[in-house]
């Protein structure tokens, strides 16, 4: 029996109000690694979150593995790209890098986020001009590290 791994992490993970961010699944000899990339928009994602994510993750899988496997539970940190607008949301104020396709043209800007819509994004560079960009024309954005910040 074929499973898809990622809409059983997936669900199971939205049953206790976080999110899947990412599912990396690599084969071993002893057994295949699976890393769950876990975020949430109702917490922080701390230890006590991630450990509550491993335990429920690991009930289900011990079903459906009958090899060893490995799991790992990880914040996707900082520096993921943002891929839905709902992580546009959660980063509004923040510095974000964008890469976007503007006609023909690949276009970089870094500027704060000011508003999320639900196809588009607006940024201030600094120059006082909104910056409109539209979800479908992004081909990566980042949030820029700052200290303190």
């Amino acid at each position: 029996m074929e499973v898809d791994l990622e809409a059983v992490v997936g669900r199971l993970l939205e049953q206790h109000g976080l999110e899947l961010v990412e599912l990396e699944c690599v084969h071993r000899r002893r057994g295949p690694r699976i890393t769950a990339y876990v975020d949430s928009v109702e917490v922080d994602v701390g230890f006590d979150v991630l450990a509550k994510a491993d335990r429920v993750l690991s009930a289900e899988l011990d079903e459906l593995f009958d090899e060893r496997y490995r799991l790992e539970v990880s914040s996707p940190g900082i520096g993921r790209p943002l891929t839905s607008v709902r992580h546009f949301h959660r980063n509004v104020g923040r510095t974000l890098h964008v890469t976007a396709r503007e006609g023909d043209e690949v276009v970089e800007i870094t500027g704060v986020l000011t508003a999320v819509g639900s196809s588009a994004i607006e940024l201030n560079d600094g120059s006082g001009a909104a910056l409109h960009f539209e979800c479908d024309r992004i081909e990566e954005a980042r949030v820029v590290p700052t200290i303190g910040g």
